[in-house]
C-alpha cells in the first residue's frame, strides 16, 4: 500500500502547526518547523527540542518566529545564489604542447 500524506486544514488566526524537520543539515537545525498565524500575519516557526535535564520533569523548547514572507524570499534568495566553487583541477594531459 501506498502512504498518501494527508492535506492539513488551513490554520486559524492565534493558531499554528509544528513538524519534526527530517531534513536536518547540523547540529544547529531546528528540530521542528511549522508555522503559525498570529494576528492575520504568517509566520515561520523553528523550534529546538532539550531533553529534560537532572530535576527538570519535562523536556524544554527553543522556539524562534520569523515572518513568512521574509523567511520566503531569504530561502529564495539562498536558493538562487551563486555558490562558491572551487577553479577547475589541471589535468595531466592539459599540459601536453600537442
Amino acid at each position: 500500500m501506498s502512504r498518501r500524506r494527508r492535506s492539513a486544514p488551513p490554520v486559524r488566526d492565534n493558531a499554528g502547526r509544528i513538524w519534526q524537520n527530517r531534513e536536518k543539515r547540523s547540529d544547529k537545525s531546528p528540530d521542528y518547523g511549522g508555522e503559525v498565524i498570529v494576528a492575520g500575519v504568517a509566520y515561520r516557526v523553528s523550534a529546538w527540542y532539550s531533553p529534560p535535564r537532572s530535576g527538570d520533569e519535562a523536556p524544554s523548547y527553543g522556539l524562534r518566529f520569523e515572518p513568512k514572507a521574509e523567511a520566503d524570499r531569504r530561502r529564495a534568495e539562498r536558493s538562487s545564489a551563486p555558490r562558491d566553487e572551487p577553479p577547475p583541477q589541471r589535468g595531466f594531459y592539459d599540459e601536453i604542447p600537442f
